[in-house]
């Protein structure tokens, strides 16, 4: 039987432990276990919502962190904290040791001093800064340039597709009217993007700037070291009061007519065929569709697609085809279109990919609507990855009667309380869409706890161990986390008017 844990969390691992610190007027906490020091405050005004040192590899997977030695002093008004970390992970072995040292000012610095202890090619390690958009979209600050020039700027209100600020060694902003905080960076050259555009609930800024090459082979004996450091200027007075934490609720509101998006499942991935009780259970949800992509292009697609239009009408919903095409579109989409009108199954919409391109270009959509013109059935396109491609190459939009893309709360960050801030910025993603698409229907999915794939790899995904699950498999899923989760994924998906939400599997 499972226990208590793992019906909590998925888990028998203890909830991540929190140090609360203080630092004059600021308040934050500090998470051991992975390094992490978040909700940097001034009394309920949120300045930095996490600072953390991460290591990428060559593929953009993050290296754990391994976190020992642990010294945590405090005095009146201010603190020192001290450990060491270890990145280790194949090929990789890079160390580290942090000082995190808070004044009766209000100044926090973050210091990392590390060494590669092995060869290994890395896309980054340092310092993400994040600030929060729910504080802060929208409103002006300051940064001081590489140059040591200064520009006025704004964070961005619609999701930024590119960085909204590069060459940076610091940015300023005003907290409470007469104080602002600034961040400063030391040991890189930093630039700032909108991560709303994965779904995390942030603006980031990292090191090393992404217009210079990567990967790049970090040599065993490296070292590098970095700092930042947040500072008041102004004057805090009786203004700011104590943080006041209070419970989270959850209310229904019966009088709110927003109708929930269509919602509707993926074919699962074991190609086991649906058992008489979970049909039974898959009919009481009252779904409306079922997601099956097919890839034009390899010769067992046709498979696929039988048995998904089997469990469709057993479950009695209308299939969403995911058509994935290649170069050979034309004769592709007409062999489909011959086989699909052999089945007896309702299809809701198609949803177009190109296998080579991020956002299919506009001759792949009007080749679909010529040869699947007889089925009457809406053509949707968008990004098969995150919301990111979606974003930075928008879809013809005027040939489209849809537009789509998936999303996942883990491309950055994996522990629960990350996982779980996510769920504003989904909708942020919608309203974004339309500021580009218009009033075009916006379809989300898949909707998955972990990534389904790596979109931006540079090389080979390296073999899961076999003790392991696979990295798209995430325990939480079946956990009192993971539905809480999903309530609120579906919460900020209705809010911001999606047109239909496709989430995780049939089973498995």
């Amino acid at each position: 039987m499972p226990t208590e844990e793992q019906y909590l969390r998925g888990t028998d691992e203890p909830a991540a432990e929190r140090i609360e610190l203080q630092a004059g007027p600021l308040r934050m906490c500090f998470e051991p276990t992975i390094g992490f020091l978040r909700y940097i405050r001034l009394g309920d005004q949120e300045i930095l919502r996490g600072l953390y040192s991460a290591v990428r590899d060559h593929n953009w997977d993050t290296i754990a962190p391994e976190i020992t030695n642990l010294e945590v002093r405090q005095s009146d008004g201010g603190f020192v904290v001290t450990f060491d970390v270890a990145h280790v992970e194949r090929d990789i072995d890079f160390r580290w040791r942090g000082t995190i040292t808070g004044k009766a000012d209000g100044t926090v610095s973050f210091e990392m001093d590390g060494e590669a202890h092995s060869t290994f090619r890395r896309n980054r390690i340092g310092f993400c800064v994040l600030h929060s958009p729910a504080h802060i979209a929208g409103k002006p600050c300051t940064v001081e340039k590489d140059n040591g020039s200064v520009e006025a700027g704004r964070f961005p209100e619609t999701i930024s597709p590119h960085q909204p600020f590069v060459d940076m060694r610091a940015i300023s902003h005003e907290v409470i009217p007469g104080v602002t905080a600034e961040v400063r960076f030391e040991g890189d050259v930093f630039e700032m993007e909108d991560q709303r555009n994965w779904t995390d609930a942030s603006y980031k800024t990292y090191c090393t700037p992404l217009d210079q090459p990567f990967p790049v082979e970090v040599e065993q004996g490296t070292k590098i070291s970095q700092k930042v450091t947040i500072r008041l200027i102004g004057d805090v007075d009786d203004r700011v009061g104590e943080t006041v934490n209070e419970d989270v609720v959850l209310t229904v509101n019966p009088f709110d007519s927003r109708a929930l998006p269509a919602i509707g499942l993926c074919v699962a991935g074991h190609e086991e065929d649906l058992t008489e009780y979970q049909v039974d259970a898959l009919q009481a949800m009252h779904l409306s569709h079922l997601r099956v992509d097919v890839r034009l292009a390899e010769p067992a697609c046709e498979v696929g697609l039988e048995r998904a239009a089997r469990e469709a009408s057993a479950v009695g919903i209308a299939l969403e085809i995911a058509l994935h095409v290649s170069d050979a579109a034309a004769a592709e989409l007409q062999s489909f279109a011959e086989f699909l009108g052999g089945l007896n199954v309702s299809v809701c919409r198609f949803l177009l990919y190109h296998v080579a391109e991020g956002v299919a270009d506009r001759k792949w959509i009007e080749l679909a609507r010529e040869a699947l013109a007889t089925f009457e059935t809406p053509i949707v396109s968008g990004a098969h990855a995150y919301f990111t491609e979606l974003n930075r190459n928008r879809p013809p939009v005027d040939a489209l009667d849809g537009v789509c893309y998936s999303l996942n709360p883990q491309v950055h960050a994996f522990d629960d309380a990350s996982l779980m801030e996510t769920l504003i910025a989904q909708g942020w993603t919608v309203d974004s869409t339309r500021a580009f698409a218009g009033k075009l229907p916006v379809h989300v999915g898949p909707v998955t706890l972990s990534p389904r794939f790596n979109p931006n790899a540079t090389g080979p995904e390296p073999a899961s161990e076999s003790d392991r699950l696979p990295t798209s498999v995430d325990p939480r899923q079946m956990s009192l986390l993971g539905a809480a989760w999903t309530v609120g994924s579906l919460k900020y998906l209705t809010e911001s008017g999606a047109a239909s939400v496709t989430y995780f599997a049939t089973t498995g």
